[in-house]
């Protein structure tokens, strides 16, 4: 489903189900487990054979709430078509295993991690595809909640994929300042998160200071110099302290993403 980002470190239950996701290993009665290929705070994400249906498939495994993700199975064949990743089937147990579509490919977060910071174009076309994803989630009523580089897949047959909608946060680092405060979050705290995720796409690193302090935004430009103003801008308004500052909805990201049209030379 995706490659591995920076290593995490992993409590008791962590180590516990990497044991269980060793390959050879029968999961659920049918998931005959071939190797791991992720794993983060509170999930191993395993390649595996589904026996059952003869198909190979991307199995989580997820020490969390899973009451939210219930609706999401019902929807996965719809959501799948505007690129988001999400369970089409939940075994519930401990840990409970969610069985989702096996994307090859690596993510964000694994990019980031080796290259640094990645190119303007690449970091605006990244984000304007998820955007998009965004776009249709809140059209049904979904936030994400979750966003960050690792989240956000790169399959090798291309486009932009978002996973893990929905699912408990795995870092405190991008949700928005008024959800960190207790807030109720709304589509905007899915752009803040988005905005940081970009930032962080440019620089490298998540900034030195707290976005929450910071009332106009983020500016990569402050870190590098070859960032375009319209995409400094975009990234900014996104990451703004106070969500009426922000984008109301992510169609207005996914256009402000958008590299301007070269202008008509008039006719002399």
């Amino acid at each position: 489903m995706r490659g591995m980002g920076p290593p995490q470190r992993a409590g008791r239950k962590g180590i516990c189900m990497r044991q269980l996701a060793a390959p050879g290993t029968i999961l659920g009665g049918r998931f005959a487990v071939t190797r791991e290929i992720g794993r983060g705070p509170r999930s191993v994400v395993c390649l595996a054979m589904d026996q059952r249906h003869g198909r190979e498939v991307a199995l989580k495994l997820y020490d969390g709430p899973t009451g939210r993700l219930q609706r999401l199975v019902v929807e996965a064949a719809d959501l799948a078509r505007h690129r988001l990743l999400v369970p089409r089937e939940i075994v519930e147990g401990s840990p409970a295993l969610l069985v989702l579509d096996h994307l090859p490919g690596t993510d964000l977060g694994h990019e980031i991690a080796a290259q640094g910071g990645l190119a303007p174009a690449a970091v605006a076309e990244h984000g304007r595809q998820a955007a998009r994803a965004l776009v249709a989630a809140h059209r049904r009523g979904l936030l994400h909640g979750n966003l960050t580089p690792r989240n956000i897949l790169l399959p090798l047959a291309g486009g932009v994929w978002l996973t893990d909608l929905a699912m408990e946060p795995t870092s405190q680092a991008f949700l928005a300042p008024e959800v960190r405060r207790g807030a109720a979050a709304d589509p905007r705290a899915d752009l803040y998160a988005l905005g940081l995720v970009l930032y962080v796409g440019l620089t490298g690193r998540l900034p030195a200071v707290p976005a929450p302090t910071l009332p106009d935004g983020l500016r990569a430009s402050e870190r590098r110099e070859d960032v375009p103003a319209w995409l400094d801008d975009a990234i900014a308004r996104a990451t703004a302290l106070l969500p009426a500052d922000r984008f109301s909805r992510a169609s207005q990201l996914a256009e402000a993403l958008e590299p301007p049209r070269p202008s008509r030379a008039m006719a002399g």
